[in-house]
């Protein structure tokens, strides 16, 4: 999924509308706590003066991020560690999925050269149930290449250049980085910005 990208909340239930995605506002206020306090606090002892409004820049960002088709409040298009596949909204998800299908497919119709084999790089992508460590897993299954070596990087200051070979899998997570067992898969114990700069250090 994308963070900039918005769906209805009442996708994958009983009431789901037929809204698509859309994109989120470019521009969120600066969070006001205490004007947010102020105003829970007024309306709690509803002592609001009569045609005086106590909504805040939050409130005004808050009530644009509503489905525009039925008014239920929106959320991130991203697939989170507690959502099902029907409370996902596909469309634009879909198309992307089907693209990379393609993409994928074509490589196997092909076939990989040694020198041009799949390489996935994977960031922070947690160990929940159905985290995108099994996606991986599964499409590496279907373009294995031979001739990688294994890397257990623990710091920036390890070098990177093996990693860099174009095949297999480099997996990035600065807790468990642990990957399955193959010469082709290269766990990084570290932050995703130092593992980065690294990467582009070493094919320089």
């Amino acid at each position: 999924g994308n963070l900039e990208w918005l769906q209805c909340t009442s996708t994958g239930t009983a009431k789901a509308c037929k809204s698509s995605v859309w994109r989120c506002p470019k521009a969120m206020p600066p969070v006001d706590r205490a004007a947010i306090q102020t105003a829970v606090q007024a309306a709690a002892a509803s002592s609001a003066a009569p045609g005086q409004s106590t909504e805040t820049d939050q409130d005004i960002w808050a009530r644009s991020l509503r489905c525009p088709m039925c008014n239920a409040p929106a959320r991130p298009n991203v697939s989170h560690c507690t959502d099902q596949d029907s409370d996902i909204q596909f469309d634009r998800k879909g198309r992307q999925f089907d693209r990379m299908k393609a993409w994928l497919d074509s490589t196997i119709q092909h076939g990989a050269s040694a020198s041009s084999g799949l390489l996935i790089l994977e960031i922070g992508c947690g160990t929940s149930i159905h985290s995108l460590r099994d996606e991986s897993a599964i499409v590496l299954r279907k373009h294995s290449t031979s001739g990688a070596k294994k890397v257990r990087c623990r710091s920036r200051r390890e070098p990177l250049q093996e990693a860099l070979r174009p095949q297999g899998l480099i997996r990035v997570d600065p807790g468990d980085c642990r990957v399955p067992g193959g010469e082709n898969y290269h766990p990084l114990r570290m932050g995703a910005r130092d593992a980065i700069l690294g990467l582009v250090g070493a094919g320089e």
